[in-house]
């Protein structure tokens, strides 16, 4: 009885690492203050939240393999003028970049091909 215990407690925890448990809504960690405002929530097959400058929306696909491999976009935003317009730019490509996700304890790390990360805490 003990081991069937340890298995489903162990199959818990792998579970929760799976890319496909990551809804919910999160916060860039950045020192860049335009940074700081950007949001992201993921709601299953959706992506939507706040970058520095405008709100944005897309989609998201996970791999087959149970992997943690992500495909982000393609991201729409909405075309509000600012003064971080160009980090609004630059933060939707490298969304849309990302290929690979990971659950860290109180948050999330994306990874783009080129091994950018993109650092979100759970909000």
């Amino acid at each position: 009885m003990r081991q069937f215990f340890i298995v489903v407690f162990a199959f818990v925890l792998s579970g929760c690492n799976s890319a496909k448990d990551i809804g919910g809504m999160y916060h860039m960690i950045s020192d860049d203050p335009a940074l700081q405002r950007i949001t992201l929530e993921i709601d299953g097959t959706r992506v939507s939240g706040q970058g520095p400058c405008n709100r944005y929306f897309g989609s998201i696909t996970y791999s087959d393999t149970g992997s943690n491999s992500i495909q982000v976009g393609p991201i729409a935003s909405i075309k509000k003028a600012c003064p971080h317009l160009s980090a609004d730019q630059s933060y939707f490509q490298e969304l849309q970049r990302v290929s690979m996700v990971k659950v860290v304890p109180g948050g999330l790390v994306l990874t783009t091909s080129d091994e950018t990360k993109l650092v979100f805490k759970y909000r």
